[in-house]
């Protein structure tokens, strides 16, 4: 069923329900608006156009190596991260406590380990439409199971580093793919600005906030996406490999590796520039929760 879109200048290959054409083109294409949501608890979603996509970097570090040519199929993805009152609401519903303890910063810009720390209490203040945080990669895969539970139509699952990486660049080939690039970076990402205690801060930037921020505070991207880079690292289903040799061509998830590991993608609050890029991937212990890490999913119909 098509979708209300609205004009947008970009540039991505025809594809699905979206349009693109090569950079610099500069033709109309439709960006996805959000969608109504597929049931009572579950979170506003976009339908992200599928096409070609390359995967990690020729130039950036062994991590981010080789490039891979790869066909991404569309899919339905969750618009923002995942909120403190969505993970309120999951935790009345299903009477599952998220376990409390998380590492978070310092004064002195320090991480470290507090035992009462939780997505509530993360080390900075937070709403109802708070990013969550202090979740780990268990505590992700919980919520989707439940929203599959309550969904009548569709089940949920986190995205894969390579469906990630796609909706994060919105068709744009580039490491910071978004209006002026790299110049740009202070409209159109949450990382560690002026405000913020670390010594890596982006004094060019001032937001008003250190911390992460809901999620009309900067503009979506070209696929109508809020937040893919910046504000908080998320969860993705891969396993960890020390590179991108054997990536499947297709952009499912890598489910062999280091799976005591799994991927982050998109970067955080607390990031600096160069972590800011679309290719930029770390690994952390899936069980491990963290003051700058959270998650969206994608939802796949049944």
């Amino acid at each position: 069923m098509p979708h209300k879109t609205k004009r947008w200048r970009g540039m991505l290959l025809a594809f699905g329900c979206a349009f693109a054409a090569p950079a610099g083109a500069g033709f109309d294409i439709a960006v996805p608006l959000p969608e109504a949501p597929a049931c009572a608890v579950c979170p506003v979603t976009v339908t992200v156009p599928g096409g070609p996509a390359l995967l990690g970097s020729a130039t950036g570090p062994a991590e981010e190596r080789p490039e891979v040519d790869q066909v991404i199929a569309a899919l339905v993805l969750v618009q923002s991260e995942i909120t403190v009152g969505e993970i309120r609401r999951f935790e009345a519903a299903t009477g599952q406590a998220i376990p409390r303890g998380c590492w978070v910063w310092t004064a002195e810009g320090r991480m470290r380990f507090r035992d009462g720390a939780y997505w509530g209490a993360p080390g900075f203040e937070v709403a109802e439409d708070t990013p969550a945080a202090c979740l780990s990669w268990d505590d992700a895969v919980a919520y989707a199971a439940w929203l599959s539970e309550e969904d009548p139509g569709g089940r949920w699952r986190l995205p894969s580093e390579a469906e990630f990486e796609y909706a994060a660049r919105a068709g744009k080939g580039v490491d910071y793919p978004w209006p002026q690039g790299l110049a740009g970076i202070c409209a159109a990402v949450n990382g560690a600005d002026a405000e913020s205690r670390f010594r890596w801060r982006n004094t060019a930037c001032a937001d008003g906030t250190e911390a992460p921020v809901p999620a009309d505070a900067f503009p979506v991207n070209g696929f109508g996406l809020s937040h893919m880079i910046g504000n908080l690292w998320e969860w993705t289903e891969d396993c960890f490999n020390p590179s991108h040799r054997g990536a499947p061509q297709d952009g499912s998830a890598r489910l062999a590796g280091n799976c005591g590991s799994r991927v982050l993608r998109g970067g955080s609050w607390d990031d600096p520039v160069e972590n800011l890029r679309a290719s930029h991937r770390v690994a952390i212990p899936k069980e491990r929760r963290q003051a700058n890490v959270g998650f969206r999913l994608v939802r796949v119909a049944d």
